[in-house]
């Protein structure tokens, strides 16, 4: 908890660091979501 509030901090002090980190996390969450995304196919339900 300690080292999130720290970061989180740092994050309000350095808005590029904060961006730079934003888009990492999202590229992450894309990579992640894409497998999941690609094996689930809506149309096997039907």
């Amino acid at each position: 908890m300690g080292g999130r509030q720290s970061s989180l901090r740092l994050a309000l002090r350095n808005p590029g660091v904060a961006a730079g980190g934003g888009i990492l996390v999202l590229l992450v969450a894309m990579a992640l979501a894409a497998p999941l995304l690609t094996a689930f196919d809506p149309t096997e339900l039907t």
